[in-house]
């Protein structure tokens, strides 16, 4: 089981995303200071070399899938197989719908962080910050690493949303982005300097 899945229970989500609590920024705070703490438990070393990383990733003992399961390096493209989240997700849905206030920090969100806007849900917002922070503590050929999210899909398949912020570095179009996340649940960018 995934790192992210253990540590993100539904006691500490219904807490957060509390439909009584009003501000919606001490939300967003609360979610994003969960993803830098669980990133800071994450256990890490630095890696001699790309291919001593690429190794490692793919015998399940890369940071990254140590915390979100199975996912598929194409270069410096990473295609996550599975949304880590989607259990906890769904715990919250009542007759098929998420609370209307999952949208209203989502949307939030997106208004704040104008460029980190490929985001389907709240639980998005701890997954990528954690993605993030994880690249500030492991380097690769002595280089540090940056994550960049560039899309990801929803479950039915039939949504994605697009990060400016790795859209615009990626150096694909949007139907290369699009074939690259259609079957998997999203679509980010390793990239060491």
């Amino acid at each position: 089981m995934p790192f992210l899945e253990e540590r993100l229970t539904k006691d500490w989500a219904t807490k957060v995303l509390h439909p009584d609590r009003k501000m919606i920024s001490a939300i967003l705070f609360d979610l994003m200071e969960m993803g830098k703490d669980i990133a800071e438990e994450i256990k890490m070393k630095d890696y001699e070399n790309l291919d001593v990383f690429l190794d490692e990733h793919k015998n399940g003992r890369s940071p990254f899938h140590l915390l979100e399961g199975e996912s598929r390096l194409d270069g410096s493209l990473a295609q996550l197989k599975k949304c880590p989240m989607m259990s906890l997700l769904n715990s919250f849905k009542s007759e098929g719908k998420f609370p209307e206030h999952f949208d209203e920090v989502t949307e939030k969100y997106k208004y704040y962080y104008k460029k980190k806007e490929g985001i389907l849900h709240p639980f998005c917002i701890v997954h990528q910050t954690i993605r993030s922070q994880i690249g500030d503590h492991f380097r690769i050929d002595k280089k540090k690493v940056q994550v960049f999210q560039i899309a990801c899909i929803n479950a039915t398949g039939d949504r994605i949303v697009y990060s400016t912020e790795g859209t615009s570095r990626c150096g694909m179009s949007q139907a290369e982005i699009d074939k690259k996340v259609k079957g998997n649940a999203c679509l980010y960018m390793i990239k060491c300097i």
